[in-house]
């Protein structure tokens, strides 16, 4: 079982990183790493057949931890083109009627690069149509090639995304 933080920790967490307060629509667990967060986060959302949206390359765990779930990985390719980044268009390509969850890793590993503001926007949206879940994988955040880049945490961004449908680890 996954230790969790106390109040005041969550609390603190909710506001610095997120901008939020913890309620009805939005709460802070802890987890002993990210590796358990994507795990846990697969293999209560995940079901057999579900479809996952997820980076190709990516992060090493995210492909076992959606087999564990008993989903099925749709890859999208990064390459120059898309500037090493997912373009929104893209993943509203792959969306099938089995599209379960929407994996973002920002900064994007092993590249380093940085999901744009208007991007993360634009595919909270997309998820929020499609009643799809966003895992927004933010532990590498201090991990991009761009200095200047800024990094936005998902559910930072309820203002904007109006959506519920996001799980950060």
């Amino acid at each position: 079982y996954s230790p969790d933080l106390i109040a005041p920790l969550r609390e603190v967490v909710a506001r610095e990183k997120f901008g939020r307060e913890r309620g009805d629509d939005f709460e802070v667990i802890g987890t002993e790493g990210a590796q358990a967060g994507v795990g846990y986060a697969m293999l209560t959302f995940v079901n057999p057949g579900d479809e996952v949206i997820v980076t190709d390359p990516g992060y090493f765990h995210f492909i076992p931890a959606i087999h564990m779930a008993g989903g099925s990985p749709v890859k999208i390719n990064l390459t120059r083109e898309n500037h090493y980044r997912l373009d929104p268009d893209e993943v509203g390509r792959r969306i099938s009627l089995r599209t379960k969850m929407i994996v973002i890793c920002d900064p994007i590993n092993p590249f380093g690069t940085v999901q744009t503001k208007g991007e993360l926007v634009e595919i909270a949206k997309i998820a929020h149509k499609h009643d799809i879940l966003v895992l927004d994988d933010i532990t590498h955040n201090t991990h991009q090639v761009d200095p200047n880049a800024s990094q936005y945490p998902m559910a930072s961004l309820f203002d904007e995304t109006d959506t519920d449908h996001i799980i950060s680890t």
